[in-house]
């Protein structure tokens, strides 16, 4: 995504759990200076897995934090956002307005609030569908049978402990 921003012109704040570099990222903040973050940040753009840590990271609080011109995109899990925090926050202006590609029940059941609101864009969970995501998929599947069978160590494999 980082690399994708650039393309479009834009400076790329990011954070990772890990510290790791972002390839595409003009600067990389840790984890503790998520306010500085959002705060600074015309579009906010999460793509964080749903754990124990991260569940509900997204609040009134953090909302509040935003620019009030800034768009929050959420590409990554529902249960990262609190709805009702986001709904408020599109109402009374704390921020411009919301893409969402997930939301904490999908279906998108046919009364929430969010069908209501004109500054939210809704997709169906499909963000990360793409003939190249289908392929770099195809290509670890591949990889790992290889390795699987050589008896060698898998790739991606979920650490239990975090969750994902």
């Amino acid at each position: 995504m980082a690399r994708q921003a650039r393309c479009l012109g834009m400076r790329v704040v990011a954070t990772r759990r890990t510290g790791l570099a972002e390839p595409g990222a003009d600067v990389l903040l840790p984890g503790s200076k998520i306010e500085d973050l959002l705060s600074e940040s015309d579009f906010v753009v999460t793509a964080a897995p749903l754990t124990k840590k991260t569940k509900g990271m997204f609040g009134e609080r953090e909302f509040k934090t935003m620019k009030r011109g800034a768009y929050f995109i959420n590409v990554a899990r529902g249960g990262l956002v609190e709805e009702g925090a986001l709904v408020k926050a599109l109402r009374e202006g704390w921020i411009a307005g919301a893409a969402l590609d997930v939301t904490g029940v999908e279906p998108l059941p046919p009364g929430s609030e969010l069908y209501e609101l004109e500054n939210v864009i809704l997709t169906p969970h499909v963000s990360g569908s793409s003939k190249e995501a289908f392929e770099r998929s195809l290509g670890i599947f591949r990889e790992n049978l290889r390795r699987y069978l050589a008896g060698e160590a898998l790739l991606n494999l979920v650490d239990r402990k975090e969750c994902y």
